[in-house]
């Protein structure tokens, strides 16, 4: 993405139900919005320190990862790398996994679906212009 395609005015963006955010003092732009159905936990390398108020676990101490258990509701601003993965129940469910990049975020939006799933909706952020 240029520069010039990442300046979009915030009238814009009003326009279009696309919400602004400042990272590190710069404006990033919401690259797009997705609705996905999945699993509940998000793996992360990064420890409870980077995601304040919520619930980050370590189910071990063999395990390299940590997961992240949000309530409904709550959002998991990335830090880069989180992650769940896609997988099918025997009895026909199928999760959507998505992995996120920094600044992007995620919000368990509803719980109690079928086959134990929620329902996420991710916003990506298009990175800083340089």
């Amino acid at each position: 993405m240029t520069a010039a395609a990442a300046r979009v005015t915030q009238a814009t963006l009003a326009r279009r139900g696309l919400p602004r955010r400042r990272l590190r003092g710069i404006t990033a732009v919401v690259r797009s919005m997705e609705t996905l159905r999945g699993g509940r936990n998000v793996l992360t390398t990064h420890g409870p320190d980077a995601y304040p108020g919520l619930l980050v676990v370590k189910p071990g101490p063999q395990w390299q990862a940590w997961v992240i258990v949000p309530e409904d509701g709550q959002t998991i601003t990335a830090r880069g790398g989180e992650r769940t993965y896609s997988y099918e129940t025997v009895d026909g469910g199928r999760a959507q996994g998505f992995q996120l990049q920094a600044g992007d975020q995620a919000t368990l939006s509803r719980s109690g679906l079928p086959f134990a799933m929620v329902e996420w909706r991710i916003l990506r952020h298009a990175p800083a212009p340089s």
